[in-house]
């Protein structure tokens, strides 16, 4: 998993997770993360202990209060693996819980759809990409966010959809997590 600030070149990468037997940030920002429960597993070239799976009960990984980690620019680049019986879920969050402001969410639709979600000024903006994800194969998967709240999905390479929301800093300091979220309910949704 690569998270960049802009354009998805070094010079922007702000954590590189290449899940390679450990959450640790490979970037030199030092955004480690925390396993926790997750079962490495082999990746999309059935290299062992190069990805996890998620159990949809209590796995995830944090990263506590990551440095300063976006502004108003945001590219996730990753592969994912989403098997047909799974209800979908919360694939990576950086979520200021319940206030739809300065945050952004990527996750698989209980349909099996991929979305991006950021908040800003109170309001959520939604993108959701048109490739199922529920059929068991890898699939590689770039959400972008510009300064001027473009918002573009891409799914093997391929543009799914671009939508404009409101422009606007998606920055906070909550903590990344991948497999999880927190409602504003106080509840944790597993991926």
């Amino acid at each position: 998993i690569k998270v960049t600030r802009g354009v998805s070149d070094d010079l922007s990468l702000l954590a590189h997770y290449p899940f390679d037997g450990s959450a640790d940030d490979v970037s030199g920002n030092e955004n480690h993360g925390t396993v926790i429960s997750a079962d490495p597993v082999a990746d999309r070239f059935s290299i062992p202990n190069s990805a996890y799976s998620f159990d949809g009960v209590a796995d995830h990984i944090q990263v506590s209060a990551p440095n300063p980690f976006i502004g108003h620019e945001l590219s996730v680049s990753l592969f994912v693996k989403i098997p047909p019986s799974s209800d979908g879920g919360i694939i990576v969050d950086h979520d200021v819980v319940g206030t739809g402001n300065s945050d952004w969410t990527l996750l698989v639709t209980p349909s099996g759809y991929p979305q991006l979600i950021t908040g800003v000024n109170q309001s959520n903006y939604a993108v959701t990409g048109t490739t199922n994800f529920k059929d068991g194969f890898w699939k590689h998967i770039v959400a972008t966010r510009s300064s001027e709240g473009v918002m573009t999905l891409y799914v093997n390479s391929v543009e799914e959809i671009t939508a404009t929301s409101l422009a606007g800093s998606i920055a906070n300091t909550s903590d990344l997590q991948f497999g999880c979220w927190n409602n504003s309910s106080g509840n944790t949704s597993f991926f």
